[in-house]
């Protein structure tokens, strides 16, 4: 599930509500993750970091309760937990849409989900929300609803899942620039 959660991150912040002017290449900021499973009577939480590198990928660094990395490239998305990556399963499409994300190809969105802006198109720099429903295929089998807003950036996300699962996260202080990568996330963004 985390490579699901990751590819779903980098679709909500790669799109930033569709925005008519172009991201900045590189992004990065701070998120808390509140994730409610069924069955479970309160929340998972858990808040780190991230950075965002338009044409390469994204870190998700997790840093409370427990520390590990996630790094989502064209290739693959990968754990670092204890040293060296580990490569988890994502599926081909899902790889080959953030492929095209990251290359700047926002028609990709609509070619795997159906894309909606209940509250219309945003102004530059203005509030968004933007609704996104897998299209049928694999990632249709995962979630069932993306709900991102924002303004100048993303702020927060919903992703309701096909399970009952809900995760909200909460997006601060994102800006322009790389952020600070370890070594062993330099060397999978730069592969």
């Amino acid at each position: 599930m985390r490579a699901a959660l990751a590819f779903a991150l980098g679709v909500v912040l790669l799109t930033s509500g569709l925005r008519a002017d172009p991201l900045p290449q590189d992004l990065h900021g701070r998120f808390s993750q509140s994730k409610a499973i069924a069955g479970l009577t309160r929340p998972l939480l858990s808040r780190g970091s991230f950075a965002l590198s338009a044409g390469k990928g994204l870190v998700w660094r997790t840093e409370a309760p427990l520390r590990s990395s996630v790094v989502l490239t064209a290739r693959g998305v990968f754990v670092l937990d204890q040293g060296a990556p580990r490569r988890l399963g994502a599926g081909s499409e899902a790889l080959a849409l953030m492929r095209e994300l990251l290359s700047g190809d926002a028609a990709a969105l609509a070619r795997a989900f159906t894309v909606s802006r209940p509250e219309g198109p945003p102004a530059a720099g203005g509030p968004w929300r933007l609704v996104l429903e897998p299209r049928p295929g694999p990632l249709a089998g995962i979630f069932s609803r993306i709900d991102a807003r924002g303004g100048a950036f993303a702020e927060s996300a919903e992703l309701l899942e096909r399970s009952g699962d809900r995760t909200n996260i909460r997006f601060s202080g994102v800006q322009p620039g790389a952020g600070t990568l370890d070594k062993a996330e330099e060397a999978l963004l730069a592969d």
